[in-house]
């Protein structure tokens, strides 16, 4: 198996095992872009935002600008 094909395997465990803490942690945890964009959440982050806004659809910050 060469390096390509080990790391075409490897990541998406990899991804699988840091959304799984990700999404467990209680905590708010978010990811922005250094101009303030929302780019993801873990699901405490999300459910905040949600309520903050009283929206019942859980995503509708990625990609906004937060202020």
């Amino acid at each position: 198996m060469d390096k390509l094909q080990k790391v075409k395997v490897v990541l998406p465990e990899s991804e699988e095992w840091f959304r799984g803490i990700f999404n467990q942690i209680l905590g708010f945890i978010g990811l922005m872009e250094p101009i303030g964009i929302f780019m993801e959440g873990n699901q405490a982050a999300l459910e905040f935002a949600a309520n903050r806004q009283q929206q019942s659809n859980l995503l509708s910050f990625v990609g906004r600008l937060l202020v």
